[in-house]
């Protein structure tokens, strides 16, 4: 889903995989975190 559209709003993500929006949040931090995340603008 990132791959295809890096700018989408945790919002929109939260949405699509149906989940909270601060877990999304949460994941991304920790993937960021954990070095598989390795860019955010």
């Amino acid at each position: 889903m990132l791959q295809k559209d890096g700018r989408m709003t945790y919002k929109d993500i939260a949405k699509e995989v149906g989940v909270n929006l601060h877990t999304v949040r949460d994941r991304i931090r920790k993937l960021i975190e954990f070095g598989v995340i390795c860019s955010v603008e």
